[in-house]
């Protein structure tokens, strides 16, 4: 988990979802970075709460010659979290949108999407980078899930059993199944995806 931290502001415009244009070009610049850089060609989603902030970042994606010209066979999606159901992407971008400027009724619809966590967590087979600006996001106590994720991808090599906190199924985890991540983390083994959801099961990993 990588958190790559932009300051913006949050939109919210009369039809009721919300944009953060500064994280949004930052997500660009990330997929610059991962496709005609980097040379990338697995997999990628790109996934945020908000339907608009999808829409902002499709559109800044079509009209970036650099990067629809170099897109990975395997595929890019930028979406909302109920689009990836089942859907694995080798690295998973995540936009939160939260900043300056959010009002309650945005953090408390963000509130709700407990399902935006758990995809951005256990989509990713290879790598989760979070674009967002973590102060705020870390600060944000009404949003539980997204400040323990926040702190979560600052302390992760400090304690990986962290993360049962973040996923909203992690209290199901039992003490073995804690024990059996430390000691892959101890062996190197980190792409693990505890209390993985596969259609309506939730499986240990």
């Amino acid at each position: 988990i990588e958190w790559k931290h932009v300051v913006g502001m949050t939109e919210r415009p009369s039809d009721g979802s919300a944009c953060n244009k500064s994280e949004a070009r930052r997500v660009v610049r990330e997929l610059e970075t991962i496709i005609c850089k980097n040379g990338f060609q697995g997999s990628i989603g790109v996934v945020t709460p908000f339907r608009k902030q999808a829409n902002y970042i499709r559109d800044l994606v079509d009209k970036n010659k650099n990067i629809w010209v170099n897109i990975p066979e395997k595929g890019l999606l930028i979406d909302t979290a109920h689009k990836f159901q089942g859907d694995e992407k080798d690295i998973i971008i995540m936009s939160p949108v939260l900043s300056n400027g959010t009002l309650p009724q945005t953090r408390s619809f963000l509130r709700k999407q407990e399902n935006i966590f758990n995809v951005a967590i256990t989509r990713a087979r290879s790598k989760l980078i979070i674009v967002g600006d973590q102060h705020y996001c870390t600060n944000c106590k009404d949003v539980p899930l997204l400040s323990k994720l926040a702190n979560y991808a600052q302390n992760i090599n400090l304690n990986p059993l962290h993360i049962y906190s973040v996923i909203s199924n992690g209290e199901l985890a039992s003490s073995i199944e804690k024990r059996f991540l430390a000691a892959l983390y101890e062996a190197g083994i980190t792409n693990v995806h505890p209390q993985y959801i596969e259609h309506r099961y939730s499986l240990d990993f």
